[in-house]
């Protein structure tokens, strides 16, 4: 159990702390600009990541929901991790509240869920398969 717990759940709550500590962090203020630009890309990647690991849970965990309802499942969690994300932002000096921010997350969170059912099973029967770091 605790294996398990180490292996499927940790992953995806720690990089959630992680999205949250980063978030806490002051910036030099600058003008607020809230429309696409390349921070959008960086949420995109952030929340691609989040996504990549709830889906990996929730396909390894085998829980009985077809992939679409995982995809929706991860969907739904990005999205309401990026509204408290921004909501807490919006109480760290420096950082603001965007709603193009919640939209790239979710979209984000949603690429990810995509892009491990298309090759995460495939990465991981990779990296089982050479048995990483093992000497045989």
């Amino acid at each position: 159990m605790q294996n398990k717990f180490v292996k499927l759940y940790l992953p995806a709550l720690a990089y959630m702390a992680a999205i949250f500590t980063l978030s806490s962090f002051h910036r030099v203020p600058l003008p607020y600009i809230d429309r696409l630009s390349v921070d959008k890309i960086y949420h995109i990647i952030e929340y691609g990541i989040l996504g990549f690991l709830l889906m990996r849970l929730l396909t390894l965990e085998k829980f009985k929901i077809k992939t679409g309802g995982k995809i929706l499942i991860v969907f739904a969690i990005g999205t309401v991790y990026g509204i408290t994300d921004e909501i807490h932002q919006y109480f760290v000096p420096g950082r603001y509240f965007s709603y193009w921010d919640i939209a790239v997350d979710s979209i984000g969170s949603s690429l990810g869920a995509v892009l491990y059912y298309r090759w995460g099973i495939k990465l991981e029967q990779f990296f089982r398969s050479i048995k990483l770091g093992s000497t045989e």
